[in-house]
């Protein structure tokens, strides 16, 4: 996931969300990259 201005966005993975939602899960394992932690990328 990557949150850019304060939303988030699904980067990769979408099959293995897809497949937890169709199970009905609520929750889903992720790593979240903020833009904010590196400036010098921005």
């Amino acid at each position: 996931m990557v949150r850019w201005k304060g939303e988030l966005y699904l980067e990769d993975g979408l099959h293995r969300t897809l497949r937890a939602a169709l199970q009905q899960r609520e929750t889903v394992a992720a790593r979240v990259y903020d833009p904010a932690w590196f400036p010098e990328l921005s």
